[in-house]
């Protein structure tokens, strides 16, 4: 067997050093995407949780408006004078909440405030086939709903948290909704502040939707 020649050792060696790195920054490379992967889902985890406390905060007032139906119900007189005086203190209590509706036999009748709400009075929510899949199974349960971001009927983009109630007798009497501000939800969040490049998305809990990209 003839000896290798000097300057074919060093191409062979060449070339095997030349592959060893390729190999060393393909493992670099899966390494740091599988960091920047963790700390996405970190970072977008944190800000699901913060945006979660947001809207659970802002809107617990949503089962004290059933508690206001279920008292005025039987007086349409009633509700008609005191739903603008008990929405206001809700609205007051709130810093992102645009508006406070009722929608007796799920067809909103109550908005509060009705300047720059106008639109969404009379709607009926159970003509979009989309939400009506949304709402039905909480009608069956009883659970609250929360639905968002989306693009509203009277302009913009806000959060909506709707939870049914039931007459004396069980049967369905329509639904109490709080309405959020998105842009301001988002303010009173981090998501302002999140980077681009570190924030792929965040999920609201139980509802799947990306609020954050």
């Amino acid at each position: 067997m003839k000896p290798f020649k000097p300057r074919y050792l060093a191409v062979l060696v060449f070339a095997l050093i030349l592959a060893i790195a390729a190999v060393v920054d393909v493992f670099a490379r899966q390494a740091h995407l599988s960091e920047h992967q963790s700390e996405v889902a970190m970072q977008a985890d944190a800000l699901a949780r913060d945006i979660s406390d947001v809207i659970a905060r802002e809107t617990a007032g949503v089962n004290t408006l059933a508690a206001f139906v279920e008292i005025t119900r039987g007086s349409q007189g009633d509700m008609n004078e005191l739903f603008p005086v008990f929405a206001r203190s809700l609205m007051e209590s709130g810093e992102t909440i645009r508006s406070v509706q009722l929608a007796p036999g799920a067809v909103i009748r109550f908005v509060y405030p009705l300047a720059g709400n106008e639109a969404a009075l009379g709607l009926d929510l159970m003509a979009d086939p989309d939400r009506r899949a949304l709402l039905e199974p909480a009608i069956e349960t009883g659970s609250t709903v929360v639905q968002g971001p989306v693009e509203l009927v009277q302009g913009g983009i806000g959060i909506l948290v709707r939870r049914p109630v039931y007459d004396n007798d069980g049967d369905f009497w329509g639904f109490t909704a709080i309405l959020l501000d998105w842009p301001a939800v988002a303010a009173n969040t981090e998501l302002d502040e999140m980077s681009g490049d570190l924030i792929a998305g965040a999920r609201l809990p139980e509802m799947g939707d990306v609020v954050g990209g």
